[in-house]
């Protein structure tokens, strides 16, 4: 039997190239007649590439390679395919739709207590996916359903049975299906092709060499494909780190989780005995090609010298033993020194510090020149945050499983588009669509962006309009906008209809979706088709879409309302691989790719339980008896296969084993394998454990690349603006904040800096203050004098009236009218007893008052809540308040001012409509209406302390019109100040306040 291997601590894909060169290369077509299969695609193209390498990019003709699961091609050219019935493989796209109609009629016969919840088509389109890949695996294990209905034993849970049901779908439905189409599923179609060729060269031998290398066999296809190889005459296999020197007790007894578990079970499939596998040899001089030993040829990147490489193997060895076998650690006498000289540990303290970690250590690779470096790691999370950190260093690293094309700005454009229509232009996601780089809307996408801003402020700030674009338009009173907000409503008309009905076809949707995407991409120039799908994502997101047009008809008609979420869901498995501009030297791969190739610098990445290994994931679709009644492998055995990636990774020549002890602030726990590392280690050679932390180095290098800039601590502000500019008219509330905060008035009233609302601003204390101001004006403005019959009645119209604009926003229905609704009966008892010696009562009266500091004019203006006018002719100046009303002792102190300055604008100055001179003001009042009866009260202001309220406002004035005096913010404030403050965070109060 032809099996070989080649250890561990060889570049595989190196070592298989030289020697394929030695063995067939004598002539220069020699290696064309060659067959080699490889585990996946990436190992195809490294070995490729390791041609290249070692004949110095010389022209060469290379053997036929291709991956081991798809012989298509080969069984076109080479067999009789019409002896032969094997069916096509069923798209991947037509197989998800046509199992999402399956599911979704499933839940239309079955009781809601089978999904426990609404359930809606994008659901089910996800549920599709997770059907399609259980279809998969058990198809990949030549595995089939028709002993499904017996894997329930009375005893378990009535939700198996439940879920068997469900699997009617895949065990009854879908068979049919298939027939019908005349198709099989993908993985069935590989098995099938698989065991053909195995069944056509065990008839008739190929008449060239066939080299199956790499593989371990994991699924009965492969595994009885190999079997048939190694017995060809020129067939080959050869195996990946196959340990050869175990002890036989050691071996026979080693299960699942065990990294050599997987050959052992291929070994025994092929009916080979591990003493018979070779080690794959030098050849000797005078064989081959003639040049030489192997030896002289390029061995792939740092590979360990011999002895070195055999000491780090029996570490490996002893390291990933079977559980029952680390009892004798204890006794070992293991080279650590030399054997782990190259492997070093770094632990992070979160996963973003990890990345950081690992990009300065791949950075440091290339120091080098020619030198390689790979991050492998099975958390994608770390991926991304490896490749985004590595763009810092101005680097785009490849990444072996592409990028998730919903991410792409094609994909998110689109995305975008479809949810701004389903929110009717709700603010914000129409913002975020006009604001892509993709949108135009027939117009350059600099003037797209700049009206965006136009619209923001001058529409969607505060609260929420009418939904529509038709209401934006109509209020827009910019004309450039008005026109850019029409050609929208004109050109997104269709998909905002599609969105109107209940039901409409999913082509309908999709097709109509496009076009409108096509248009808003569109700068003017009809280029808006090149835009959206230019680039590699571009074009990958044009190639996902037309699969899905071909057989969208199969999901029918859809709910408008969800198709949002099932175009997220669609594009969810997809990703697209940048071909272009990325470095030669450095890569980030999952461990299935990472097989079989060597590197210079391997960062094993996110050793984390949960994460690599994975954990032995719980299926849902059936429990672990019934997974070993149906004859699928334990999922241990997945973890079988990682600890053999490990003991291939980790025989390279430098070794970096990385993980983060917290990933979103919570504690990890470190991989099995880092324990059984430390275990081992350092209850051997604590001190040589000790230098293989490598933290300390690359924090170091953190703390450089994120060091701060060392900025000189600033003074407090004390702008000086000139006499000029500074302000002789303000209003009387803002008389209290010059006061407290001069800063204040300076970015208000000088700079003239006013805080934008919110973005589609939820109403907030401020409109329920001003929608109790209107209703109180709208009752008085009515009976400004005697109470009507019934006049709670009359109120609580009033406020109904004044509310019914608001009252669709929930915090206004469910909270503020029951506030209003709570005081209106102590506002109607304060009334009544009051209106008897009231003549007439004034709402929202406008005044001012010019009055001269030290010969110079200043204005100080108010609007005045409520002003009575008594029988005998004095005066009750009344101001309401929804919030907190000023205390005594800020009155008598002169921190809050109001009301005495609005009682000096009353005597001295004009209100609007006119009150009668002379004024005499007998009560100032606040009154408290926050929306509780029993916290209404009125709180009384001494009417003495008019004439310090008018002394404080003259020395004001008198200060600040001395142009050395300096606008100040204060030093101390409380954090409640601060809270109602827009300018605080302009003073940078943490930058000087410590000074």
């Amino acid at each position: 039997m032809n099996c070989y291997t080649i250890p561990a601590d060889k570049a595989f894909i190196f070592h298989l190239a030289g020697w394929i060169l030695e063995t067939y290369g004598a002539d220069a077509a020699g290696l064309t007649r060659i067959l080699v299969l490889l585990p996946n695609r990436r190992s195809c193209r490294a070995l490729r590439e390791a041609f290249l390498e070692i004949t110095g990019g010389k022209p060469l003709l290379l053997p036929r390679i291709q991956p081991i699961g798809d012989l298509e091609e080969l069984f076109t050219l080479h067999f009789d395919a019409a002896k032969v019935d094997i069916p096509p493989a069923i798209s991947p796209v037509r197989r998800e739709f046509l199992l999402t109609q399956l599911v979704m009629d499933f839940k239309k016969v079955q009781s809601e207590a089978v999904f426990g919840r609404i359930f809606n088509i994008e659901q089910a389109a996800e549920l599709a996916r997770q059907l399609a890949r259980f279809i998969d695996e058990v198809a990949r294990f030549d595995l089939n359903f028709d002993h499904l209905s017996k894997l329930v034993p009375e005893e378990l849970a009535t939700h198996w049975q439940q879920t068997l049901d469900f699997l009617n779908i895949i065990s009854h439905e879908w068979p049919k299906i298939l027939k019908q189409e005349g198709v099989i599923d993908p993985v069935d179609h590989r098995n099938r092709l698989l065991r053909a060729t195995s069944h056509a060269w065990q008839k008739n031998s190929p008449a060239y060499p066939v080299i199956a290398a790499g593989s371990t066999g994991s699924t009965p296809a492969t595994a009885a494909l190999l079997a048939t190889i190694a017995r060809l005459p020129q067939g080959r296999v050869i195996l990946p780190g196959l340990d050869t020197d175990m002890p036989q007790r050691e071996w026979d007894g080693i299960k699942e989780t065990h990294p050599q578990f997987g050959l052992k079970q291929l070994l025994e499939t092929m009916g080979c005995e591990r003493e018979g596998v070779i080690i794959l040899p030098p050849l000797p001089p005078g064989e081959g090609r003639g040049e030489g030993p192997t030896s002289t040829l390029p061995t792939g990147p740092n590979p360990l010298p011999e002895g070195e490489g055999i000491t780090r193997l029996i570490c490996l060895r002893a390291l990933l033993q079977s559980p029952e076998a680390t009892s004798g650690w204890s006794q070992l006498n293991l080279p650590l020194a030399e054997g782990l000289k190259n492997i070093r540990l770094l632990t992070a303290e979160t996963l973003h510090d990890e990345a950081r970690m690992i990009a300065i250590a791949l950075r440091k690779a290339l120091e080098t020149p020619g030198k390689t470096a790979a991050l492998i790691t099975p958390d994608r999370t770390l991926a991304r945050m490896v490749a985004s950190q590595m763009r810092r260093f101005g680097i785009d690293i490849d990444d072996s499983a592409g990028h998730p094309l919903i991410d792409k700005p094609s994909a998110s454009f689109m995305r975008l588009l479809a949810e701004m229509v389903a929110n009717q232009a709700a603010p914000v996601p129409l913002l975020a669509l006009l604001r892509h780089p993709l949108a135009a809307a027939g117009r350059d996408t600099a003037v797209c962006r700049s009206l965006s801003r136009t619209l923001e402020v001058e529409l969607l700030r505060g609260l929420r309009r009418t939904p529509g674009l038709e209401t934006l338009r109509d209020a827009s009173t910019h004309s450039e906008l008005k026109h850019m907000l029409a050609d929208l409503c004109e050109h997104l008309r269709p998909l905002f209809n599609c969105f109107s009905k209940t039901s409409l076809s999913f082509r309908t949707m999709l097709e109509t979706h496009i076009a409108c995407a096509q248009w808003l991409a569109d700068t003017g120039t009809g280029e808006g088709c090149d835009r959206l799908w230019s680039g590699e994502a571009g074009n990958r997101l044009a190639e996902v879409l037309a699969e899905i047009r071909e057989h969208v008809d199969l999901l029918g008609n859809i709910d408008p309302a969800s198709y949002p979420s099932l175009f997220d869901v669609l594009l969810s498995g997809h990703s697209y691989y940048p071909r272009f501009g990325l470095h030669p030297r450095l890569h980030i791969l999952s461990p299935i790719e990472a097989r079989l190739q060597h590197f210079d610098t391997v960062i094993l990445g996110s050793l984390n339980e949960g994460t690599w290994p994975t954990p032995s994931q719980i299926d849902p679709w059936m429990s672990r008896p019934m997974r070993a009644n149906f004859k699928l492998p334990p999922t241990e055995r997945d973890i079988g296969q990682s600890a053999h990636d490990i003991y291939l990774l980790c025989a390279c020549g430098e070794v970096l084993l990385t993980r983060s002890q917290k990933i979103d602030g919570t504690p990890t726990i470190q991989s099995r394998w880092l324990v059984r590392l430390e275990t081992l280690v350092k209850g051997l050679d604590a001190t040589f454990f000790a230098t293989m932390n490598a933290t300390s180095y690359y924090e170091q290098g953190k703390r450089i690349l994120d060091a701060a800039q060392e900025m000189p601590p600033l003074p407090r502000p004390e702008p000086k603006p000139p006499l000029s500019a500074r302000p002789r008219k303000l209003r009387v509330t803002a008389i209290d904040e010059w006061l407290a905060d001069p800063y204040r008035v300076y970015a208000h009233y000088i700079l003239n800096l006013k805080k934008l609302p919110d973005l589609d601003q939820n109403p907030d204390a401020a409109d329920f203050g001003n929608l109790v101001h209107k209703i109180m004006e709208q009752f008085v403005a009515r009976w400004p004098a005697a109470l009507p019959d019934n006049p709670l009645a009359k109120l609580i119209e009033c406020g109904r009236s004044t509310f019914s604009d608001m009252i669709v926003f929930p915090a206004v229905a469910s909270l503020w009218w029951p506030r209003f609704e709570a005081i209106a009966q102590w506002i109607i008892d304060e009334e009544i007893p009051r209106r008897g010696n009231v003549r007439k009562i004034m709402a929202e009266l406008n005044g001012q008052w010019n009055l001269h500091v030290d010969g110079k004019p200043f204005t100080i203006t108010t609007r005045i809540d409520r002003l009575e006018i008594g029988r005998d002719g004095g005066i009750i100046i009344a101001d309401y308040k929804t919030g907190n009303v000023p205390s005594t002792t800020d009155i008598e102190q002169g921190r809050k001012n109001q009301l005495l300055l609005e009682a000096l604008i009353a005597m001295h100055g004009q209100v609007e409509p006119t009150v009668a001179k002379p004024v005499i003001i007998h009560k100032l009042e606040y009154w408290r209406l926050s929306g509780r009866n029993d916290h209404a009260k009125i709180t009384e202001v001494d009417t003495v302390h008019i004439a310090s309220a008018l002394t404080r406002l003259e020395t004001l004035i008198r200060r600040y019109d001395d142009a050395n005096i300096p606008y100040t913010p204060p030093g101390n404030v409380s954090a409640q100040s601060e809270q109602y403050n827009d300018y605080a965070h302009l003073t940078r109060r943490d930058e000087w306040g410590g000074i």
